[in-house]
Order: structure tokens, then C-alpha cells, then sequence
């Protein structure tokens, strides 16, 4: 049978354990760049699969520049990608600077 004590012991240790996994997840983790001059927020990606093909395709906004960059597969058997030719996401959607 664990004493008095004992018990006080090991609910500190617990409540230590806790303290410790609290701070630590609230450490974030230090941004990612793209380049050397971006800033956080700068691009955004996501992946689509194209309508009647078998893969994906990564399209990459660069927010200052409003252009849209797309990279596809060579064929479907490597990593290796082609990017398409960017898109003036100003003119596409018609509105002034």
C-alpha cells in the first residue's frame, strides 16, 4: 500500500510531467522561407489532381507578385516536375493594382 507521502510524491511528479509537456508544446516552431527576401505569408501551395488525368499538380501563389506558378509530373513514375508557364492572377481576374 502506497504511504501518505508516497502518494504526494508521485502526484508532483505527475503534475511536474505536465507543466513540462505544457511548455513545450507551447514553444512554436521558427518559420520556413521560400527564399532569402520572403516573408512568412508569402506563398501558398496546394496540390490538385487535374480533371482526366492520374496525377497531381502543385500550384504555388506568390501573393506580392499576384502570380500563379503550376508544376506537374514528367510522367506519373517520377518526382521529376515541369512547371507550366505562370499565370497574372491581376489579369485573370480583371482587377486594378
Amino acid at each position: 500500500m502506497l504511504s501518505k507521502r508516497s502518494l504526494v510524491v508521485i502526484l508532483v511528479g505527475v503534475n511536474l510531467l505536465l507543466l513540462g509537456l505544457l511548455l513545450f508544446g507551447s514553444f512554436s516552431l521558427p518559420s520556413v522561407f521560400a527564399q532569402m527576401s520572403a516573408r512568412p505569408g508569402d506563398f501558398a501551395c496546394v496540390t490538385a489532381k487535374v480533371a482526366g488525368q492520374s496525377y497531381h499538380t502543385l500550384f504555388v501563389v506568390d501573393v506580392p507578385k499576384r502570380t500563379l506558378h503550376a508544376f506537374y509530373p514528367v510522367d506519373g513514375h517520377t518526382n521529376e516536375l515541369v512547371a507550366a508557364a505562370p499565370r497574372d492572377l491581376r489579369r485573370d481576374f480583371n482587377r486594378p493594382k
